[in-house]
């Protein structure tokens, strides 16, 4: 069994009524997030992988989009695929997503790979993605933006703390510390 990874970046941008995704249309009814795989070179650098991503599929630079802090969704699923021999295998396929707002206007050329993009409301996208993984995530961003930017840090770094007892940890951070563990993994098993 293999693990392949996949790394994107749930880009919005905010609007009188509320924020808009961005959605990439591959073909048929398949639209997701801009992602892809991890290249040589990119191992354990995730935003490096990300931010290449989206500048392939979109064209949208680095430096027109702001990270959200301690954001980081996460979905797994298997399915049944070849090995580089072509023997049958099972594969884990593990797709990790940032969320980013685009902070100022950037035009969008979408790659080969797609047919088109959409700017939608969290309801459009809900319908467009066609994927579990993909509406669980954009779940999750929805619910990260409708806290109020105060609640961010206290309600994660309470999942954090629970997560911890969950795995028995007793490793207690400084007061005000916001250390790597405290970044929200909304994990979705399809």
């Amino acid at each position: 069994m293999s693990l392949v990874k996949t790394i994107g970046v749930v880009v919005y941008r905010r609007t009188p009524n509320g924020p808009l995704f961005l959605l990439l249309h591959h073909r048929g009814p398949y639209w997701n997030f801009p992602k892809g795989r991890i290249e040589a070179g990119e191992a354990g650098k995730e935003l490096m992988t990300a931010f290449r991503e989206l500048r392939e599929e979109t064209a949208i630079p680095r430096d027109a989009v702001s990270l959200r802090p301690r954001f980081r969704a996460t979905y797994r699923y298997r399915f049944r695929g070849h090995d580089a021999l072509g023997k049958p295998e099972l594969v884990t396929k593990l797709a990790i997503f940032y969320l980013g707002e685009l902070t100022r206007d950037a035009p969008i050329a979408v790659s080969h790979e797609h047919l088109g993009f959409a700017w939608v409301d969290a309801d459009d996208a809900k319908v467009r993605l066609y994927y579990p993984g993909g509406r669980k995530i954009l779940a999750a961003a929805a619910a990260y933006l409708s806290l109020p930017a105060q609640q961010v840090g206290a309600v994660f770094r309470a999942r954090s703390r629970s997560a911890a007892r969950r795995r028995g940890s007793r490793r207690r951070s400084p007061p005000g510390h916001v250390a790597d563990s405290v970044v929200p993994r909304y994990t979705a098993r399809v």
